[in-house]
């Protein structure tokens, strides 16, 4: 098999320069070898995060900096657009990518993949990653494998594919992560869940909600799905 040295990273954005620099800086210390190109598709941001982002210029010789209405399955789209290469990977801006992550995980992917990672908080809240780990997990994992789905903040795919399936479906509200992924596999990608290397995903979204509340909406979600 044949390692990815050719990779297109397309990172929607809205207001997010908080957590994008240190996204962006993460993906720099992975000193990726081959060629790589980073697209940051804006929503039209009402704080710094296009400022934030150019100051990246001289440290990703390939970064593309574009603006796009704002949706994350429209934004993806746009980004898709303007990748140069056959493997995209869509992230979302609070993701942080662990030292030596694309040296461990992508020598796993081959061929037409529909691919995802493990995610842990990024806040290295223990507690918090100790309730993923040993009673979130352990349910959701096999739903995932059995259903075919992924969650949208970090999606590998192929230009080829994407095109395929003629992208995200933009007028999806909730799930379009699902969607795009089960469509993928339907139109013949491989479906990859990697469990390890695993990649740090931002609580915030727990935080603001608090944890029975983000809880209960992810059950929501799977029960549309499963309906719908």
């Amino acid at each position: 098999f044949t390692v990815i040295t050719e990779l297109s990273i397309i990172i929607p954005t809205l207001n997010e320069e908080k957590y994008l620099p240190l996204l962006l800086t993460s993906i720099i210390n992975q000193h990726f070898e081959g060629k790589l190109q980073v697209i940051v598709v804006d929503g039209k941001s009402s704080d710094k995060t296009v400022q934030v982002a150019k100051t990246f210029s001289d440290k990703l010789q390939d970064l593309i900096i574009i603006s796009a209405y704002r949706g994350i399955g429209r934004q993806r789209n746009a980004g898709a657009e303007r990748a140069k290469y056959s493997y995209i990977l869509f992230l979302d801006a609070d993701i942080i990518l662990p030292d030596k992550f694309f040296k461990r995980f992508l020598p796993k992917i081959h061929g037409k993949v529909i691919a995802s990672a493990l995610p842990f908080c990024a806040e290295k809240e223990f507690l918090l990653n100790l309730l993923l780990l040993f009673i979130l997990y352990p349910i959701v994992i096999p739903i995932c494998l059995y259903r075919h789905i992924f969650a949208g903040f970090f999606i590998l795919a192929t230009k080829e594919n994407h095109k395929k399936i003629h992208g995200f479906d933009e007028t999806i509200i909730l799930g379009e992560d699902i969607d795009y992924t089960q469509r993928s596999v339907l139109a013949g990608a491989t479906y990859q869940f990697s469990i390890w290397p695993y990649i740090r995903h931002s609580a915030r979204r727990v935080y603001k909600m608090g944890l029975l509340r983000y809880l209960i909406e992810g059950v929501k979600i799977y029960y549309y799905l499963e309906k719908y």
